[in-house]
């Protein structure tokens, strides 16, 4: 299994009402009935093609952990993502240890990072000011994580 670890810093995620956007959809209203698993050419900034790998679909939010949102788009998810993105929230991680305790395949989670207006800066960060609170967090997700 993929764990897959992206750090954010400052953003607030309070947007429950957004739509959801879906991928997979043939055009018709009705989702396709499996994820693509074959390599897509992508363009890239420079105009060059790229081969990418096996397409992960998925989503993060409200009524996704629970399986509400796969019935609803009609296919299984392939990935997710949550976030636990404040000092506070990184350390417990309740998102990923408690809504995602079943989750077994790839999860893509945005910890806290650093608070600015507690002060907080990358400089300090650069001396280790942050070091304990990063190593907590990532112990914890091992834990949580287990052998899945």
């Amino acid at each position: 299994m993929a764990l897959f670890l992206m750090s954010f810093s400052g953003l607030a995620h309070e947007d429950q009402d957004a739509t959801p956007l879906t991928f997979g959809n043939t055009g018709s209203g009705q989702a396709d009935s499996a994820p693509s698993t074959s390599p897509t050419p992508a363009q890239d900034a420079a105009g060059g093609t790229t081969v990418a790998g096996r397409w992960l679909s998925g989503a993060g939010g409200q009524n996704v952990a629970d399986g509400s949102f796969a019935r609803w788009r009609g296919e299984p998810m392939t990935v997710a993502g949550t976030w636990d993105d404040n000092n506070e929230r990184m350390v417990r991680l309740r998102s990923f240890c408690e809504d995602w305790a079943q989750w077994d395949k790839p999860i893509d989670i945005a910890i806290g990072a650093l608070e600015r207006d507690k002060g907080e800066s990358w400089a300090k960060a650069a001396t280790g000011a942050y070091d304990a609170r990063w190593r907590t967090t990532l112990q914890k997700m091992k834990q949580c994580w287990g052998k899945r």
